[in-house]
């Protein structure tokens, strides 16, 4: 995502209805801070000005476990983590970053997920004893499996 063009386009679309010293003119004053940061022409970082949460909750797979401050870990280039390593599929400390969907709390996790693993005696809990760190709905022994 060129975050830039985002800027520049929002910028373009206000600048001739904007009234100087108005509150608007104030908010497009961070616009062209943001612009800045994100071509590397201010002295404003990037996630100094960018809220990503604003546009990109609804796509935070961490369920603001970590926050809202996605710079932190994550640029505005690439979503990826460089360096970042998923624990060994041998791992057994899943709910340490992952939660069980509300479904595994409810009997749909005796009367099914139980059923189609095999793994009758499994707890909530114990994720690695049906799930593979690929994806969640890779399920070991049984391969893809899309309930909902």
């Amino acid at each position: 995502m060129d975050h830039a063009v985002l800027i520049e386009a929002s910028l373009t679309a206000v600048r001739p209805r904007i009234s100087p010293g108005s509150p608007a003119a104030t908010g497009m004053e961070a616009l062209r801070r943001s612009l800045a940061a994100v071509t590397g022409q201010g002295p404003a970082k990037t996630s100094e000005v960018l809220e990503c949460a604003s546009c990109h909750s609804f796509r935070d797979k961490h369920l603001t476990m970590f926050g809202q401050q996605c710079a932190d870990c994550h640029t505005t280039e690439t979503w990826k983590i460089a360096g970042f390593l998923h624990p060994s599929p041998k791992s057994q400390d899943c709910n340490q970053c992952h939660q069980a969907p509300p479904s595994h709390f409810m009997m749909h996790f005796a009367m099914m997920d139980q059923k189609i693993t095999g793994q009758s005696s499994a707890r909530v809990e114990q994720c690695y004893l049906c799930h593979q760190t690929d994806s969640f709905n890779a399920i070991k022994g049984v391969g893809w499996f899309k309930m909902h």
